[in-house]
């Protein structure tokens, strides 16, 4: 995927990496996530979608039932690999005002607190 990548358009490769981050975190994801976020089209949002399975097979399968696509039981990340570290950030630097909630990947957010100063 790294070479495919590679040639991919910057907005394309950020969409590829929002599906791999929400399939790995939430187990999830589906088109309107993809349309919200980036504020693409349905057509666009498919067709994203669609690219991440040809490139990633195992990584998700869609789930009629639940309407949405999950994470395969193969799933291996093809992107960036998972940093708690990351994940970790967005959720500070929205509980200190920096990040706009539309503007972080994590799409429920635990009650965060603002932080006063350092802890030690």
């Amino acid at each position: 995927m790294e070479r495919d990548k590679a040639e991919l358009r910057w907005g394309i490769e950020q969409r590829l990496e929002f599906i791999e981050f929400r399939l790995f975190w939430e187990g999830h994801v589906n088109r309107i996530d993809v349309m919200q976020q980036f504020g693409v089209s349905v057509n666009q949002a498919s067709s994203d979608l669609n690219r991440y399975i040809a490139l990633a097979p195992n990584n998700m399968v869609y789930d009629k039932s639940a309407r949405t696509y999950v994470r395969g039981s193969g799933f291996d990340c093809k992107s960036r690999p998972p940093d708690a570290a990351n994940y970790l950030s967005q959720l500070r630097l929205v509980a200190d005002d920096v990040l706009e909630h539309e503007d972080c990947w994590i799409p429920d957010l635990p009650p965060l607190r603002r932080s006063v100063g350092s802890m030690r």
